[in-house]
């Protein structure tokens, strides 16, 4: 990440059906700057990080394009 680039924000983690819908305050996006969330990550409060399946929720709004991921373990 560039140094003048801040990590996206948790603003919230929200049950939908077997999967958690995280909502940033930033687009998230992958380091290629692609469309698919290749190898997505997430931090639990004691800071590990476990591997995650991720999409982007689809919107209709151009600016939340990216800030609602739809998360489930990796398989």
């Amino acid at each position: 990440m560039p140094e003048n680039e801040l990590p996206a924000k948790l603003l919230s983690a929200v049950p939908e059906g077997d999967k958690m819908l995280l909502t940033f305050d930033t687009p998230v996006l992958p380091d290629d700057f692609g469309s698919e969330l290749e190898g997505f990550s997430i931090a639990d409060k004691s800071g590990i990080f476990y591997m995650a399946h991720a999409i982007a929720k689809p919107t209709k709004e151009r600016t939340d394009k990216n800030k609602q991921i739809l998360v489930s373990p990796a398989r």
